[in-house]
């Protein structure tokens, strides 16, 4: 059960941060 958790904690995350890339990709292409 640990382990499943820290494997969900890590997607999460890694998808938080995609999701932050591509938001800001996106504004600095409007912004350009």
């Amino acid at each position: 059960m640990q382990t499943a958790l820290i494997v969900l904690h890590l997607v999460i995350c890694i998808a938080l941060i995609m999701i932050v890339l591509l938001q800001t990709g996106k504004g600095s292409e409007i912004g350009a």
